[in-house]
């Protein structure tokens, strides 16, 4: 005796809800470093998305150190850095910086490592 299985309904393909894009925003960190080295790390809502060993060289003037742009969702997000030398010594600083980025938007979050504040007080955010 052979078994056979009717299909009761025909199968139809559903069709999905296009997504929407999200809006983007990106920015850039650009750190002014009066130091021979530092590691400097960037976070953007406790994610890693910049880290370097920063040695400036030859450079003229107070060395400057400024980050690939850093693409983030619209809206508010939470951008932390730290800067801190070798010996953590003459650097081991972290800022916190809650930032809420426009759609489209590409801004530059310039800071200043300033070594004549208190220690834990050094890495601030540049006036302008």
């Amino acid at each position: 005796m052979t078994r056979r299985a009717l299909a009761a309904l025909p199968l139809q393909a559903v069709a999905l809800p296009t997504p929407t894009p999200m809006p983007m925003a990106s920015f850039q960190v650009a750190l002014r470093l009066p130091l021979k080295r530092a590691y400097v790390m960037v976070r953007l809502n406790d994610r890693e998305v910049f880290r370097a060993d920063f040695r400036p060289g030859d450079q003229s003037g107070t060395p400057a150190l400024v980050t690939p742009p850093i693409e983030a969702v619209a809206g508010p997000v939470v951008v932390k850095v730290w800067v801190i030398s070798p010996d953590k010594r003459a650097a081991d600083e972290f800022l916190i910086l809650p930032v809420e980025l426009e759609a489209g938007e590409s801004r530059r979050l310039g800071l200043v490592f300033d070594p004549t504040r208190d220690l834990k007080g050094r890495l601030v955010a540049e006036r302008g």
